[in-house]
């Protein structure tokens, strides 16, 4: 049976990791597991890949007229994979977009939660889209957005949406002479490019 919806435990001791901080505008791509505090001081893209591990990612503004943008993109077969991503807004006009897909397929595990925040006398925009793809049914997914706004001057969006291949996506793979695997792989490089 396929297993989705709010159980956000970790296997996890964030004890054990110790917090890097780092001040920083422009592209980062994080390679290594771990919690990261990043402070914002220009236009700031985050990426990473969704990897078996823990990968949480906190970014804050400390310059008006910014954008921040998170990225994570991956599949796993087995193990289990933990990101959390937040972006705390502190200045004025800092768009702030958390975008994730992934796949998890045989028996793996994905824990997902992101925060959009604000406070009350930032100003800005707000979007957190995740899409995810279950490619067995032992599989279980779980992910939670929230939005922590103390700021009404900042309109927000947030989306997640967990799904299997469909079965016409499926069927018109085959149609083509693909088997039911070679299909799904296909399907699913589509899905994360």
């Amino acid at each position: 049976m396929q297993n989705y919806g709010l159980k956000v435990n970790t296997k996890y001791d964030l004890s054990e990791y110790e917090e890097r901080v780092m001040t920083t505008a422009g592209d980062v791509v994080l390679f290594e597991s771990g919690i990261y505090k990043i402070y914002c001081d220009g236009d700031t893209y985050i990426k990473h890949n969704i990897t078996n591990g823990l990968l949480h990612v906190t970014c804050i503004s400390v310059r008006d007229n910014i954008k921040i943008n998170i990225e994570a993109i991956g599949m796993i077969g087995d193990g289990v994979s933990d990101a959390y991503h937040k972006i705390i807004s502190k200045d004025k006009n800092v768009d702030m977009n958390i975008k994730v897909k992934g796949v998890a397929d045989n028996d793996a595990k994905i824990i997902y939660r992101s925060s959009i925040g604000g406070l009350e006398s930032s100003t800005g925009t707000g979007n957190q889209d995740a899409k995810f793809i279950m490619l067995s049914n032992e599989v279980e997914i779980d992910a939670e957005p929230s939005l922590d706004l103390a700021s009404n001057l900042i309109p927000t969006t947030h989306n997640v949406a967990i799904s299997g291949v469909s079965r016409e996506h499926m069927f018109y793979m085959n149609l083509h002479g693909l088997n039911n695997r070679e299909s799904e792989m296909e399907l699913v490089q589509s899905f994360l490019s």
